[in-house]
């Protein structure tokens, strides 16, 4: 596999959300009341999202933005004053919104960006990550520049920043770009090496985990 950090160069901070969360120790929101009252928090985790949030090879959550998000459970409970259980829900780019404003979840731990639209719906921590779209492709695919993608098929996670930016860089261009939805990057680089796609757009770093996994 080959990383191929061209096209779509966008910078993007990426983070857990929270609703209605902002001051924990001083609001009593209602995010705080429901978690106060049924005595659980719920964390929704990305299952194959390396390094940030996986299984591990115990089948265990883990990951950089779970570890995050464990601090963050204990500031509840000394919010709180009291133990809370943490209950972790999987979840996907596609539904990890909507999971939140629904109240199914009461925090995402994953790599998320920050934009306008997303900020009408949920609330976010400070950015703990900086990163921009890059491509994955085959070795020898001849895909070196945006260009190259012309009528290409590229595997994107469904509600991903990853994905309007490959539409505007596509409209941009004029590049006809057909889309592969996948759930995580374990079924995008399956997709890739398969050949039912031609390359895979996420973001930086679990990207290049996942091509420097492939690589040995």
């Amino acid at each position: 596999m080959k990383n191929f950090p061209r096209p779509c160069r966008t910078v993007a901070a990426l983070l857990c959300l929270l609703l209605g969360t902002a001051a924990w120790a001083q609001t009593a929101s209602p995010t705080l009341t429901r978690i106060s009252e049924r005595g659980q928090i719920n964390i929704g985790h990305r299952e194959s999202a390396t390094p940030f949030s996986y299984f591990d090879e115990g089948k265990q959550v883990s990951g950089f933005s779970v570890e995050l998000c464990n601090r963050v459970v204990d500031e509840v409970k000394k919010s709180l004053g009291k133990d809370i259980k943490v209950n972790y829900v999987p979840i996907t780019t596609a539904n990890r919104i909507a999971q939140v404003t629904s109240g199914g979840i009461d925090m995402e731990c994953g790599t998320t960006t920050i934009t306008l639209s997303r900020l009408e719906q949920v609330d976010f921590s400070m950015p703990f990550w900086i990163t921009g779209t890059q491509l994955a492709v085959k070795n020898g695919s001849g895909i070196r520049e945006a260009e190259d993608l012309r009528g290409k098929t590229v595997a994107v996670l469904q509600g991903s920043s990853n994905e309007r930016a490959l539409q505007g860089l596509s409209q941009t261009k004029g590049l006809n770009l057909r889309f592969n939805y996948v759930k995580d990057y374990a079924e995008g680089f399956l997709s890739l090496e398969t050949g039912r796609v031609d390359a895979l757009a996420g973001d930086g770093t679990p990207i290049a985990v996942f091509a420097a996994t492939k690589a040995r």
